[in-house]
């Protein structure tokens, strides 16, 4: 069996986006900014603003070309279809192989939040436990395999997993929205002095005004937005697509800017941002925490675990989605297209959780990986790729180019694509910027690193082009249609 089933419905489609997007890292993101742009201060949320926006763009290419090519590859398949087979499978690699040493760091940093729960709800023996690199490996193994089960029995169980968790955030977030505007500066300063019964130290910096540093706090801040395109990866199970995924697109990136923008409102008016200047450790949750009563420690420990937590599901399901395209385009072996009896890429779902349990073992024991920066630059890169499809998609393959139902314009088309270059390049040049200024070897800068995950996928790629040509195979007429359903 080697064919995938349209079951998944388009509220589990944008909750899978929802958990993708909205993790933990915005709970760090938006404290550690200030101390990474000394200055940027209360700009904070208008550079989320911004950045959304940008990400509103890339939506719209998105759901344009879904419309065309619904089938599970997503950016893999819209690149090699539309611009060129080899540049789709280099930047795909580097974004999946970025997601999934993503994915096994997150399952790791999980598992700190865990021995944090347990200290809180007082279960010692556990706390303990998990505190030692056996406890940690273990856990974070259990987590990662407990939603391959879910991704084993097929999307309906995937989309009822993804949609309970999307929800279980959304109320946390809901509280700490609610205390963020309900309380002020000077409440959470008094909080403060009351339980450390001392003065909390101000640091007396000025607002900076230098645009070139609100635009860095948008690269940096756009860390938060990677994430949401993979939902691309369903267009091969996704109940109507020619409609769903458009509206997948839209909804999920409006959502996740409306929520942050108010998210980091709501807590730079409850927490003056100069206070977190010189201050490292720091976390949303953790300040907002400060103005509740201590029994909600254990509550908001839990929120920031299924923050965390409800990213694997659907980073398993998309990389595994991904995997599988690659063995339909023959690219890697067959063995990775076979699904079980829910209709699942089995091999390709196992491979993505082993890969993953590497990567959690590795931190536990080697220490975590901090250079994911390869995950957003791959984002850049598929971006770009993705933009300059869409311009030369109607010449150079014209057929599909006729099955796009979303954006048709063909001036809205090549002004979107412009706008998507012109700000990943920025942002990506940005982050390359800050990679050779940073004072860090080569080897740990992720622009090193992803260079080198690319020349490892483009040997691939090229081994690939050899066992074709010596089978006598013209690889060439697989990438100018869509693969079988």
């Amino acid at each position: 069996m080697a064919k995938l089933s349209r079951q998944l419905p388009l509220i589990a489609v944008i909750a899978a986006a929802l958990s993708s997007v909205i993790g933990g890292g915005i709970n760090v993101l938006l404290v550690e900014i200030q101390n990474e742009l000394k200055g940027i201060g209360s700009l904070v949320p208008l550079a989320i603003l911004c950045g959304g926006l940008i990400a509103l763009v890339i939506a719209l290419l998105y759901a344009s070309l879904s419309t065309a090519m619904p089938r599970a590859g997503g950016g893999y398949i819209y690149i090699s279809r539309g611009l060129s087979p080899f540049l789709g499978f280099i930047a795909a690699f580097l974004k999946w192989s970025g997601s999934v040493i993503a994915l096994g760091t997150i399952a790791y940093m999980d598992t700190i939040i865990a021995s944090t729960m347990a200290h809180y709800a007082n279960f010692t023996r556990l706390e303990n436990f998990l505190s030692t690199p056996q406890g940690t490996i273990l856990f974070s193994l259990l987590i990662i395999w407990i939603f391959w089960v879910v991704n084993y029995f097929g999307v309906i169980s995937f989309a009822r997993t993804v949609v309970a968790l999307a929800t279980i955030m959304f109320a946390g977030g809901a509280l700490i929205i609610y205390v963020g505007l309900s309380h002020s500066q000077a409440d959470f300063l008094n909080s403060l002095q009351a339980t450390f019964q001392s003065q909390p130290a101000i640091q007396s910096i000025q607002q900076a005004s230098s645009f070139m540093l609100f635009f860095q706090a948008i690269a940096i801040l756009f860390w938060a937005y990677i994430g949401f395109t993979s939902i691309s990866q369903a267009g091969g199970e996704i109940k109507n697509p020619k409609k769903n995924l458009p509206k997948a697109f839209i909804f999920s990136s409006l959502i996740v800017m409306l929520y942050y923008l108010l998210y980091s409102f709501s807590f730079y008016h409850a927490v003056p941002w100069q206070y977190i200047v010189g201050k490292s450790g720091l976390n949303v949750p953790e300040l907002i925490g400060h103005l509740l009563p201590q029994s909600f420690a254990l509550f908001i420990t839990v929120f920031v675990f299924i923050a965390l937590a409800n990213d694997i599901p659907p980073m398993l399901y998309t990389k595994s989605r991904l995997f599988y395209s690659w063995a339909k385009d023959n690219i890697i072996p067959k063995f990775f297209v076979k699904t079980n009896k829910y209709k699942v890429p089995i091999h390709s779902l196992t491979a993505v959780a082993v890969v993953a349990s590497l990567v959690a073992i590795e931190s536990a024991l080697g220490g975590f990986f901090t250079e994911i920066n390869v995950v957003v630059m791959s984002r850049f890169i598929v971006y770009i790729m993705m933009a300059a499809s869409l311009i030369i998609i109607k010449s150079k393959n014209p057929e599909i180019f006729n099955k796009i139902s979303f954006m048709k314009n063909r001036f809205a088309q090549i002004i979107v694509s412009i706008l998507t270059i012109i700000f990943s390049s920025l942002l990506l040049l940005s982050l390359v910027y800050f990679d050779f200024t940073s004072g860090k070897s080569l080897l740990n800068m992720a622009t090193i690193q992803s260079l080198a995950i690319m020349l490892f996928g483009a040997l691939i790629y090229f081994s690939y082009v050899k066992k074709m040509t010596k089978l006598g195979k013209d690889y060439k007429t697989i990438f100018e249609r869509l693969p079988s359903e």
